[in-house]
């Protein structure tokens, strides 16, 4: 086929199995069951989102497949991801033309020889198979068939792209991009393409597999006959005083070393085969483990599965027990040295690495315990000071730390299996032994002592420590922190001279009002225990809202990752909040409703989750509340809910002549950042002294912001009537921005403009209001104008325009009246149906949006 839509037709006819499905969607859901015929439409529909495909499900499987429910598979991928080289990054032609070079490497393979397509998917390359399908019997058939062909594959390549060739991808369930579609995890968004077909070209995928389960079943064997091997040698061997010797034999002596010794073959470390030959032996050694496991060749008795190094040498030289010691110890006499050291140590001999290592990391006097969401903490002494790892097999910190340990002690490596049994054993004492700790990110309250804590993050561990009494630098705070690898450390805040007014030098805030706004909001952000209002810096190009969101993360929360670009898949918008205690969105056009939903919850306090793996049902839980920063040419989101809770920072383009270079600034910066920090924590003391005693006259929607940021004001030599006017002032803005940019309030109000009143159903009132410059073809539902009509009645209600919903007999009816600012009765023309006037959504009378 010559073109790339036939390409991808043919792609998608070959993914066809008979009673099977493909199914296709984001990472997280399914989409739909993709199909020849629905191929264009389908393709076209995901265009806007990270798209990929999984064959050979079973056809009553809805939900996203695990490997359990993968049927057949007639093909399988191998994943070169070309784009993770981050002191040389390739480009998009860089990989592209790398796909010639691993067709070359390939080509003489039989079985990997014979690609079917060659796809780019955005970071990398996908070399995909076909051939006849067959049924997964055990998906562990499967993993053996792709991790053996993963390893041919590696050997073939040229050396640079060795470590290219991602061994992750083996399982039946993998996902893959789809041709077609786009990878948005670049920007701009690449396209997933064909780059080579081949149409006649197959792939014996049963002999393959048949291959896989050989392995796997050879390798079950191996073990348990390893393992029964260990057992027989205390048995034959304690009397001779030499299972320390069996056991360092078998853990010390690599068995390709002692293979190639005895027969004379050539080995790359997992296969063997004869010197001047490319044949190879049917044998292998598994990863990680030092056995050998038998193919049925006539070097080995067939029936044996496995062999360790003592029985591999004693099956070829045809020797007895006792011979075969005295072998070794000609042979290697250093272990023999070794061995007899530990002559009266049996059990420890016997010792696992991981058991060694949780045995030192305990000896270490460590603290081990969990967090509010249950996940397995430990507090482990580094140098003069304490830090806490997670004690998560997939968290680098401890298993550097443990690498760490046990080098010290012992002096050799830690296996990556060995890593995770001891860790996997640490999480289970800290989770069912160790008591409960709530852990915080940066800040923290104690309310039992009213006490607010800020996490320098420095090496020394220290935190300030703040009361109504005054604020110090703790040395040895309490366990109260964890921290994410990104974050910085804060600068020592100065005890004396602290001015938080400083501050204003470095942002390009002019007026007053905003000035006050700003940096009531800045203290806030170091109160913990209430919600805080999203900070919103937006005007023309040229105006530093990029510096002025930078500054403020500096201040509250430094780190290597100052600012983002807002994330497409709110999954991970929900990861990024949950790290940083204060997260900055830098050059934002636009929010859509979930993004804004998932703001609003994060900034007043929310629950999130996501499932742990796409194979079980485990969810891991989030649940935080955040200081949020955004900033843009124009305002995000013009959503009435998003803006209750912000506060709008417009910014004016500097003049050229007052400009400053980047480094200029910054270091100005960082020589006041003592000062500022030193000023917010003096004003901070004095707040908590004040708060008490603020009383509000009425209660905005951040009612808790509002009340502590009238004590932050009364603090920073304001009143408290001024901080209530410029919190008023923000709020006609956020009124402005919704009626300005809302698609239905502009139509609501020329409707309204000659009328003092209007009672009618949904239906009638999106009729008449096309004539005011409202598109009615938006509208296929009146319920979608009554819904919105709900969302922006307190923007139309400061304006003049109140809107209420009820019922006129059997019929629902809303009721559009003008109002004077002071009025807000609502009248009582609008009949009730039932007994407590209440629809679906809100009350019918007396409504409160």
């Amino acid at each position: 086929m010559s073109s790339l839509s036939d390409k991808i037709q043919q792609f998608v006819k070959r993914l066809q199995i008979d009673g099977c499905k493909v199914q296709v969607g984001s990472a997280m859901d399914v989409v739909e069951e993709l199909t020849e015929d629905n191929c264009a439409s389908v393709l076209a529909k995901l265009q806007t989102d990270n798209s990929y495909y999984l064959s050979g499900v079973r056809p009553e499987k809805n939900g996203r497949a695990s490997d359990a429910d993968i049927l057949k598979k007639n093909g399988f991928t191998l994943d070169f991801d070309l784009l993770k080289d981050e002191k040389n990054p390739r480009t998009v032609e860089d990989i592209k033309q790398t796909a010639q070079v691993i067709i070359d490497a390939l080509k003489e393979h039989p079985v990997l020889g014979n690609w079917s397509a060659v796809i780019f998917s955005g970071g990398g390359l996908h070399f995909t198979y076909f051939g006849d399908a067959v049924t997964i019997e055990n998906p562990d058939y499967y993993k053996s068939m792709v991790t053996d062909l993963h390893h041919d594959a590696k050997m073939l390549l040229p050396r640079e792209l060795k470590d290219k060739l991602d061994p992750a991808c083996v399982n039946a369930a993998r996902l893959f991009r789809l041709p077609g579609t786009k990878n948005y995890k670049y920007e701009p968004p690449r396209e997933v393409e064909i780059l080579q077909w081949n149409d006649a070209v197959s792939s014996d995928i049963p002999a393959a597999y048949e291959r896989g389960r050989y392995l796997c079943e050879s390798k079950k064997e191996a073990a348990k006959v390893l393992k029964a091997a260990e057992k027989e040698a205390k048995v034959l061997f304690a009397e001779e005083g030499s299972i320390s010797f069996y056991h360092c034999i078998n853990k010390l002596i690599p068995i390709q070393e002692v293979v190639c010794t005895l027969k004379g073959w050539e080995t790359d470390g997992r296969n063997f085969w004869e010197k001047g030959t490319s044949k190879k032996k049917a044998c292998f050694v598994p990863e990680e483990q030092n056995h050998l496991v038998h193919g049925g060749t006539d070097h080995l008795p067939p029936e044996r599965n496995g062999y360790s190094v003592f029985q591999f040498v004693q099956t070829v030289l045809g020797l007895n027990n006792k011979q075969t010691f005295e072998w070794f110890e000609e042979e290697y006499p250093a272990i023999k040295a070794r061995a007899a050291s530990n002559v009266n140590e049996e059990d420890d001999a016997f010792e696992s690495k991981a058991e060694k290592v949780v045995a030192l990391a305990l000896s270490k006097g460590i603290k081990l315990f969990h967090d509010q969401f249950n996940e397995a903490f430990a507090r482990v002494p580094i140098k003069e000071h304490f830090a806490l790892l997670r004690c998560s097999p997939k968290s680098n910190p401890i298993r550097d730390w443990l690498n760490h340990l046990f080098w010290k002690s012992e002096k050799k490596p830690l296996f990556s299996e060995d890593k995770i049994i001891a860790i996997e054993m640490l999480a289970s004492m800290a989770k069912y032994d160790g008591e409960q700790v709530e852990l915080q990110n940066r800040v923290a309250y104690d309310s039992n002592s009213k006490t607010m804590w800020y996490d320098l993050s420095d090496t020394r561990n220290r935190a300030v420590r703040v009361q109504e009494s005054g604020w110090e630098l703790c040395e040895s705070p309490p366990i109260l922190f964890y921290r994410e690898q990104h974050q910085r450390a804060q600068a020592e805040p100065s005890v004396v001279g602290g001015n938080i007014k400083k501050l204003l030098e470095y942002v390009n805030i002019a007026e007053k009002k905003h000035q006050l706004l700003y940096l009531v909001y800045v203290v806030s952000c170091f109160i913990p225990h209430i919600p805080h209002p999203i900070a919103v810096f937006y005007g023309k190009p040229g105006s530093a809202k990029s510096t002025a969101t930078k500054i403020t993360k500096g201040i509250v929360d430094p780190s290597r990752m100052d600012a983002f670009t807002f994330p497409r898949d709110t999954t991970q918008l929900v990861q990024q909040l949950s790290h940083h205690w204060c997260a900055a969105y830098d050059n934002i056009d636009y929010l859509t409703d979930e993004q804004s939903d998932a703001l609003c919850r994060a900034t007043t306090g929310g629950g999130f989750s996501k499932r742990v793996l796409y194979t079980d049902d485990d969810d891991k839980i989030y649940y935080f509340r955040r200081c949020i920063l955004l900033n843009g040419v124009n305002q995000a989101s013009t959503r009435s809910d998003l803006l209750d809770r912000s506060l709008l920072f417009s910014l004016e383009r500097i003049p050229d002549a007052q400009r400053k270079t980047e480094r200029e600034l910054y270091e100005s910066f960082q020589r006041d950042l003592p000062i500022i920090l030193g000023g917010i924590f003096d004003v901070l003391v004095e707040t908590m002294k004040v708060q008490p005693h603020v009383k509000l006259s009425t209660f905005p929607r951040m009612a808790d912001f509002a009340e502590w940021g009238c004590a932050i004001a009364v603090a920073l030599g304001y009143s408290q009537d001024e901080f209530e006017a410029a919190l008023e002032a923000n709020k006609i803005g956020q009124n402005d921005a919704v009626l300005s940019e809302d698609w239905l309030a502009p139509a609501i109000q020329k409707f309204m403009a000659d009328k003092d009143s209007w009672v009618g159903c949904a239906t009638e009132l999106v009729r008449l209001l096309e004539g005011y410059g409202l598109d009615g073809r938006r509208l296929p539902k009146a319920n979608k104008l009554s819904r919105h009509l709900q969302l922006i009645s307190i923007h139309l209600e400061a304006v003049g325009i109140r809107c209420e919903r009820g019922y006129r007999g059997n019929e629902r009816i809303l009721r559009l009246d003008k109002i004077s600012s002071a009025s807000s009765e609502p009248t009582d023309e609008l009949g009730t149906n039932g007994t407590d006037a209440t629809d679906d959504n809100f009350p019918n009378h007396k409504v409160d949006f």
